[in-house]
């Protein structure tokens, strides 16, 4: 009994002074000594149980995360999305074009057909959408909509494709590594954003731009981490190049995306060449698939009679030379709808390229970051008084577009500070590259002026060549040519732009916010910043919200919105 007592006591020993303890317990012993059939011990075998305990846990937060901001986006988005009952800003072109459509009418548009086409089926499936002879009302913004106009289900096509952005961002930001906190800022960005929520209530096309942009952009980051000859390689090539495809068919903008992850999968990520190839084949069939319905729709069978249809409705034909052109060059060959695709695309082009209109809510691209010129798309004024005695009160009720100034100055600043440390990153490469031998070194301590710069050059050496920072910085580097490839459109341009032509390049700055809040906060301060943030883009959205639903509010309250100069 003694032996077996002290045998206990000896198991139950611990070391001392930092020594190993001398035996180990009876549990650990045979956790040691047992050995399954596949050579694993059961010391490994609950580790692996505990892996996938907080693999599922982390997949229940990223549920749990995914459905509030559905939720929240959702509501917000649809949220008395039929008022104003009246034609607003861009919409009396597309409710034009989808009117249409429904005729089998020829029309020109500058853009391609996707996204139209998306919101006409869509409409004649659920509420009908019958041809209309008198098209007056869209003559003019503000105009009250008939009421057999269905013009509700497209408003709610734009909303169901905004809401889906939102978790798509979430979800990429997981993908490139950041915390659940930091992620969630980002989907609650996109979420409570006024140039995304706007855009995505009303009958336009830039919430399924962004929708798409966004998901090829997940897919691809997929696609990266793949195993190549596995199945799922397969599924994301065939889902990666649907979604491409689906950007440049909505707009030709939209190829900025497919351009930057693709030139990063052949150059960096080493794809193989005819897996690009194939993404960019798939692309281009969805691409001319969406004509194919677009001319079936319009029964159109000639090129020569798009050319002169469209430059009849727009332009006038009289004393045209690129007719005469035209037609001395489709006598020559036989007609086809590659034919027709390919003048159809080079008319659109070029049309927009003559566009050199100016427009009294234009902006120019160096203003979007910070959202400094807005832009009015509705306005009712005056609306009689709503108070309870019935006063004299002068009511105004505005959809105006501005961005969150939450999101849009955080993420201005990110990107500045991001491109700083992509070029220190950049600068320290190219140090090492040139003297591989001769590594950065602090000076040694002295009592001098000059110790301290050499130890914050050592600390900014340590900081940017951690692994984790440097793969961050690898993802803002291709961020940043997202965000700076999406802008290069507008740059030098002579047609007028618009505040909303900076939401692909936003989706790419809010990506680039995510990565120094994992690059410079532990984990509680992280998370104090994120709730902090989250609580202040709310707020913002809240505050601006009148001007989001048309909500009547007396001059003062509108002059308390109008912060900026040109937010008039």
């Amino acid at each position: 009994m003694k032996d077996r007592g002290g045998e206990r006591m000896r198991r139950r020993s611990v070391a001392v002074d930092g020594a190993e303890p001398v035996l180990t317990s009876r549990r650990n012993a045979q956790d040691v000594q047992s050995i399954d059939k596949k050579g694993q011990t059961r010391a490994e075998r609950r580790d692996k149980v505990n892996q996938s305990v907080d693999a599922t846990s982390s997949a229940w937060l990223d549920a749990l995360c995914v459905v509030s901001l559905v939720v929240a986006a959702g509501w917000i988005r649809l949220y008395r999305i039929a008022e104003p009952a009246a034609v607003v800003f861009d919409e009396f072109h597309f409710a034009r074009f989808l009117t249409y459509l429904s005729e089998n009418v020829f029309f020109f548009d500058i853009h391609p057909p996707l996204a139209k086409l998306i919101m006409f089926f869509s409409a004649k499936f659920i509420g009908g959408f019958p041809p209309r002879s008198d098209l007056s009302f869209l003559n003019r913004i503000g105009n009250p909509y008939p009421d057999d106009f269905n013009y509700v289900t497209p408003r709610v096509v734009a909303a169901i494709f905004g809401t889906a952005s939102v978790p798509l961002m979430y979800l990429t930001g997981r993908q490139v590594g950041l915390a659940p906190d930091v992620a969630f800022v980002l989907g609650c960005f996109v979420a409570f954003d006024m140039n995304h929520i706007i855009e995505s209530r009303l009958v336009l096309t830039d919430s399924q731009l962004i929708f798409f942009c966004a998901l090829s952009l997940l897919l691809m980051t997929k696609l990266w981490k793949s195993r190549d000859g596995s199945a799922a390689r397969y599924v994301l090539l065939v889902s990666t190049g649907l979604a491409c495809g689906a950007c440049m068919s909505v707009k030709f903008t939209g190829l900025a995306t497919p351009a930057v992850t693709g030139l990063v999968s052949l150059v960096w990520v080493r794809i193989p060449i005819w897996q690009c190839a194939l993404i960019g084949m798939i692309g281009l069939a969805l691409f001319a698939c969406a004509y194919a319905v677009l001319f079936s729709l319009m029964q159109i069978c000639d090129p020569k009679e798009i050319y002169h249809r469209f430059v009849s409705v727009n332009w006038g034909i009289k004393g045209d030379p690129r007719l005469e052109q035209l037609d001395s060059a489709l006598q020559l060959r036989p007609w086809g709808f590659w034919t027709k695709l390919y003048y159809m695309n080079r008319e659109m082009i070029s049309a927009s390229a003559r566009i050199k209109t100016r427009h009294e809510w234009e902006s120019k691209w160096y203003e979007w970051a910070l959202s400094l010129r807005g832009i009015l798309y509705f306005s009712k004024d005056p609306v009689p008084p709503v108070d309870a005695d019935q006063t004299s009160t002068r009511l105004v009720s505005w959809i105006y577009l501005i961005g969150n100034p939450v999101v849009y100055w955080t993420t201005f600043l990110a990107v500045l500070i991001m491109s700083a440390l992509i070029l220190l990153r950049a600068g320290l490469s190219y140090m090492q590259y040139r003297a591989p031998r001769k590594p950065f070194k602090s000076a040694p301590a002295r009592k001098s002026s000059t110790a301290a710069p050499h130890m914050w050059k050592e600390q900014i050496q340590t900081i940017l060549t951690d692994p984790a920072v440097t793969q961050n910085l690898q993802w803002g580097a291709l961020f940043l040519a997202g965000f700076l490839i999406n802008l290069l459109p507008y740059i030098g341009i002579e047609r007028c732009a618009f505040l909303y032509h900076y939401l692909p390049g936003l989706w790419y700055a809010i990506l680039m916010l995510g990565l120094l809040l994992q690059i410079a906060l532990g984990p509680r301060a992280r998370v104090t910043v994120s709730i902090c943030l989250c609580v202040l883009a709310a707020a913002a959205f809240w505050y601006f919200s009148p001007w989001v639903y048309g909500t009547p509010i007396s001059l003062e309250h509108k002059a308390s919105l109008q912060w900026l100069p040109r937010w008039n």
